[in-house]
């Protein structure tokens, strides 16, 4: 078994953390030959234990929500515009309407549970977000405005 050391001496060179013969793959901690090593071996996994495919879902599922929330927390935990506290109504929004720009950018990382990793460890994307909730986002979004502001 590998070592942090040694994982962390192959990753600061660009090498797969686990066959150290080849240079990893972009985005990724593996060389190719590994990562579809690894996705045959889970592959046939899922096939011959169906159970453990739906323990995965679940266990992935948890750890969004716990991660999904920590972000929230981080930010506020409630709507900028009314309040509301209720964690699934609530939603992250682009303080300065460059969501787009946003999602090109960084493309599928910009979304889900890696945005939220990415807002739990970089302050400066957090001063870009706000917490709203999902009436008020919509508001926002189609009408320039939310009803909460012209009270």
């Amino acid at each position: 078994m590998a070592t942090k050391k040694w994982i962390s001496e192959r990753k600061a060179v660009g090498g797969c953390t686990s066959c150290s013969e080849n240079q990893a793959e972009e985005n990724h901690k593996q060389c190719r030959i590994c990562l579809d090593k690894k996705n045959d071996y889970e592959k046939n996994r899922r096939a011959a234990d169906p159970e453990h495919r739906q323990a995965l879902r679940d266990s992935q599922r948890r750890h969004k929500n716990r991660t999904r929330n920590e972000a929230l927390k981080l930010l506020g935990g409630k709507c900028e515009c009314c309040k509301e506290t209720i964690n699934e109504f609530l939603t992250f929004d682009h303080k300065y309407k460059d969501g787009n720009e946003h999602r090109k950018k960084l493309r599928h990382f910009a979304t889900g549970v890696g945005l939220y990793r990415r807002l739990l460890r970089d302050a400066e994307l957090r001063k870009k977000f706000r917490i709203l909730c999902w009436n008020c986002n919509c508001s926002i979004g189609i009408h320039g405005h939310c009803p909460h502001q012209e009270r």
